[in-house]
């Protein structure tokens, strides 16, 4: 997962020709990929700007048991409905 979590940080980081930034995710990721890297996302803001609407950041409130069960809950579309809004929230200008 170490590949993969260099290539998300690369994403995260990346603009498209818009100037809009890229997804995080690609959308090929497996569901288990996709629910690891919210575990691994949750608590802080992906870029490191800690904006209080991160989706993110506001999962990391959860306890660790809490957030594992609801997000072993969460189906495929919810799970990239988050990645989403992490997209939207850097896409966001901030003060």
């Amino acid at each position: 997962m170490a590949a993969n979590a260099n290539v998300i940080a690369a994403r995260l980081l990346a603009k498209g020709q818009d100037g809009r930034p890229l997804p995080a995710v690609s959308g090929e990721e497996t569901d288990e990929q996709l629910r690891q890297l919210v575990f691994d996302m949750s608590g802080k803001c992906p870029v490191g700007k800690n904006h209080p609407h991160c989706p993110f950041n506001m999962l990391g409130g959860l306890s660790r048991t809490s957030l594992r069960t609801f997000v072993t809950a969460m189906n495929r579309q919810a799970l990239l409905n988050l990645f989403d809004l992490e997209r939207n929230c850097r896409c966001q200008p901030h003060p």
